[in-house]
């Protein structure tokens, strides 16, 4: 219990975002390295990512019910982010990277923590 309990912090979300490894056979790196870069051409991923994160942070100012929504708006952003990432044109090299290792372990340590915020978010009343 104790480890749902640490696993659905905001910070853990955080964190199990922005370490996600993504690139092509080419380039690499941590998803936030790309946000960061992507934001100043006003990428639609990073503006969905961006948002995610704030949202993610005012999540630790509240308690309850209102820590549970802003968490779960924030995960569906992030994999809104990361689906219009991975899906776009121009980025369409970056399927190739998860066939590697790593890269997976990284993409399951987010999915669990995206699924601990649901189970959150549900037990909280939902919507």
């Amino acid at each position: 219990m104790m480890l749902l309990k640490i696993s659905g912090h905001p910070l853990m979300q955080l964190f199990s975002f922005c370490i996600l490894l993504v690139g092509s056979a080419y380039f690499g790196g941590p998803y936030i390295f790309f946000l960061y870069h992507a934001v100043q051409e006003l990428l639609a991923y990073a503006i969905f990512g961006w948002m995610a994160i704030v949202l993610t942070v005012c999540a630790l100012f509240f308690t309850g019910r209102g820590e549970a929504v802003l968490q779960f708006i924030g995960v569906v952003l992030m994999v809104v982010s990361l689906l219009v990432f991975i899906f776009s044109a121009e980025h369409m090299m970056n399927i190739y990277v998860w066939r590697q290792l790593i890269p997976l372990l990284t993409l399951a340590l987010f999915a669990f923590m995206a699924g601990i915020v649901v189970r959150k978010f549900i037990k909280m009343g939902g919507l």
